[in-house]
């Protein structure tokens, strides 16, 4: 049970890190960094070794004022998302490319939508994601889904204007992290069955909890 160290890995300065995720078959690893205040973002390909020290293998350099916040992988391994709403088709070697024209942007009353969150489906054709726009009082905005094909996403559920942050996806069911503001005491887990491009809302959802945090399923 005791953890022994591999080596170190030296990550240039930055403002924020997110969660590494690796291809299905472990053998590359990403990360994304945020520096100057959220200015400046990359994104840090590693390749892993059998004895599991990591390598810096490539660096991707986000548009100016543009950081990611969370990284999903594909399940075939082939693409990467980001919660800039870009996807980028991963080589043998860690090198990304970006396969979409321009992110895809969320707009809802005139508002530019942050994602918080985003998953790919098990078929690895949509990505279910969470827009949200904050302001003093509330939150807006909610689950949706995009279809993945070649270097187009189309939106097939708008956000279901129930926000929700952090997700977690197992089979064709997705759960979201509601995000609640100052207008309700409890927090709820959003839960919906994912079929053919389409929410459906699980019964009982939302499933109440007591504060907005994260989950996983086992």
């Amino acid at each position: 049970g005791s953890f022994q160290v591999l080596g170190n890995i030296t990550i240039p300065i930055f403002y924020s890190v997110t969660g590494m995720v690796f291809t299905p078959d472990g053998r590359l690893g990403f990360l994304a960094t945020c520096s100057n205040g959220g200015s400046s973002g990359n994104i840090l390909s590693f390749s892993r070794s059998s004895d599991g020290t990591l390598t810096l293998a490539a660096t991707y350099g986000l548009p100016a004022n543009s950081c990611a916040t969370a990284l999903t992988v594909s399940p075939d391994g082939r693409y990467l998302a980001d919660t800039e709403v870009q996807v980028y088709s991963i080589s043998s070697n860690g090198t990304l490319t970006a396969v979409l024209p321009q992110p895809f942007t969320f707009i809802l009353g005139g508002f530019t939508l942050t994602v918080q969150d985003l998953a790919w489906d098990p078929s690895g054709s949509y990505l279910l994601v969470s827009p949200v726009y904050e302001n003093r009082l509330e939150y807006a905005g909610g689950l949706a889904v995009l279809q993945f094909s070649g270097s187009t996403l189309t939106e097939t559920v708008p956000p279901t204007g129930n926000p929700v942050g952090n997700l977690q996806m197992t089979g064709s069911f997705v759960y979201g992290m509601g995000l609640c503001n100052f207008s309700c005491p409890i927090s709820g887990i959003y839960g919906y069955d994912f079929q053919n491009g389409q929410l459906t809302t699980l019964p009982g959802s939302p499933y109440a909890y007591g504060n907005e945090s994260d989950m996983v399923i086992y």
